[in-house]
């Protein structure tokens, strides 16, 4: 249970509704921001890195001025619906629109559709848990105001998370080709 004290309530409920309607757009946005698909991790990093770093630096700049809790969660909603039509534009100048035909279904087809959902909604899911848990522990155990601190640290880490998953993308790859090829020399 988290002990919020009385006079922090309204904080807390626009924080949680905030933070909330973020997670919601971004589901909702999902189909027509994704890069995953098309294996381009790399964009996808240096769109994600981007964003952490200015929100971050906007943080910081709020946090030194005075303001609280709730106006670092309109920051992260700023942020995630700045990167939406970004995302988009870099996505559909990319590759071609999707399209779907009722001619095109299959019961096989609709069934694998399916099954690789389920395990990329369970990745999704996966990542909002590893991303959002520290937030939820410090808000927990220390306290509400303990989780806007947190949240910058946090995104520090991200950052250099996702440049290392950049890094990891490229490299991967090559590394096991040589590996699997007994090639050391490379």
């Amino acid at each position: 249970h988290f002990a919020v004290p009385t006079e922090l309530l309204n904080v807390a409920k626009w924080t949680f509704l905030i933070l909330g309607l973020e997670t919601v757009i971004q589901y909702l946005f999902m189909p027509f921001i994704v890069l995953g698909a098309f294996h381009r991790f790399d964009i996808n990093n240096r769109v994600r890195i981007v964003r952490q770093v200015v929100q971050t630096l906007v943080i910081i700049v709020l946090l030194e001025i005075g303001f609280g809790l709730v106006e670092l969660c309109w920051v992260v909603l700023g942020s995630g619906l700045l990167s939406i039509p970004i995302i988009n534009r870099i996505r559909t100048h990319l590759f071609p629109r999707m399209k779907f035909s009722w001619g095109d279904y299959s019961h096989d087809k609709a069934k694998a559709m399916f099954g690789y959902s389920i395990f990329s909604f369970l990745i999704v899911i996966c990542q909002l848990v590893i991303t959002r848990t520290g937030n939820i522990i410090a808000g927990w155990f220390i306290s509400l105001e303990a989780v806007a601190v947190f949240s910058v640290a946090t995104a520090l880490v991200l950052l250099i998370q996702s440049a290392m998953g950049a890094l990891c993308v490229s490299l991967v790859p090559a590394i096991s080709h040589f590996e699997s090829t007994r090639n050391y020399e490379s």
